[in-house]
């Protein structure tokens, strides 16, 4: 049986829908877990990045069409291990996501398999991504690829008392050097 869908790389025009989408896929996290709450400016950042990706042939971003509208898409990107590893080429998938509606037709698994052969083409020794942990779908998913844990991120709260009133200044200061504008 013919697939009722087609995957093939994004494009400009597809800005509105792969927003929307990644709306969703954040709000799904989200739902997963109340410490990922997304800023007010989520989608205009998205967006404000989506060209350079676009121009970049180290991002591939591909989406899911059924019946001419866009209902998934998937981003990844080239990338290593911090160099105190052994060097490695890898590509990291960032995101796939498929509207509810339209999960378990194969979107995700077609989504998945274009980053796979991209990654084929650039010589890419692994696939590494993340997921929310509470997310048993995601890991029920990425199990069926022989995906195994490579790393457990851990969070936990700061107690404000806890912190040294001997500190004067902008806390952040050291920060805008190394590429973050915390004013």
């Amino acid at each position: 049986m013919a697939a009722d869908f087609s995957i093939r790389p994004a494009t400009a025009t597809d800005r509105e829908a792969l927003t929307a989408l990644w709306q969703a896929f954040m709000h799904e996290q989200s739902a997963h877990d109340d410490r990922l709450p997304l800023s007010n400016d989520a989608a205009e950042r998205w967006q404000n990045d989506l060209p350079a990706w676009l121009d970049d042939s180290t991002v591939q971003l591909w989406v899911a069409e059924h019946d001419g509208s866009v209902v998934g898409f998937a981003r990844a990107h080239r990338t290593g291990p911090p160099p105190v590893y052994a060097d490695c080429a890898e590509v990291y998938i960032d995101e796939v996501f498929v509207h509810d509606a339209h999960r378990r037709h194969g979107m995700a698994t077609a989504l998945v398999d274009a980053a796979a052969k991209w990654a084929a083409t650039v010589e890419a020794d692994r696939l590494r991504l993340s997921t929310v942990a509470a997310n048993e779908a995601a890991t029920a998913f990425w199990q069926t690829y022989g995906a195994a844990p490579l790393a457990t991120i851990w969070t936990l709260p700061v107690d404000a008392e806890s912190g040294s009133e001997e500190e004067e200044g902008d806390v952040n200061e050291g920060s805008a050097k190394i590429g973050f504008d915390w004013n």
